[in-house]
């Protein structure tokens, strides 16, 4: 699976108001570290930017755990077939504990 911590480095963070003032030195640094930014409101972590190879490598990530979920499910639940709805009901509460962390 793909390892999105590797090799992470400090968090690079400015507050809101830094980054409306800084943006491109906000994406910049999101887009040529390769490495999150955080933006902080009221000492608390509000968003988060990313460049677009981060966010892709992301989005491998949560495919490469769902098609092991579904692998699962499938394994346990022999060749019936599943409506999608009941699918992403399935996943929805599969990864739920996850949220909450």
């Amino acid at each position: 699976m793909t390892q999105l911590g590797a090799g992470r480095e400090e968090d690079v963070t400015f507050t809101v108001t830094e980054a409306r003032t800084k943006f491109g030195e906000v994406v910049n640094r999101a887009r040529y570290s390769n490495a999150p930014v955080r933006l902080t409101q009221h000492g608390k972590t509000a968003a988060w930017v990313i460049s677009d190879e981060l966010m892709d490598r992301l989005r491998q990530f949560e495919d490469e755990r769902d098609l092991a979920l579904l692998t699962a499910l499938k394994n346990e639940g022999g060749d019936e077939w599943v409506p999608h709805e009941e699918v992403n009901d399935i996943l929805d509460k599969q990864l739920a504990p996850e949220a909450e962390e």
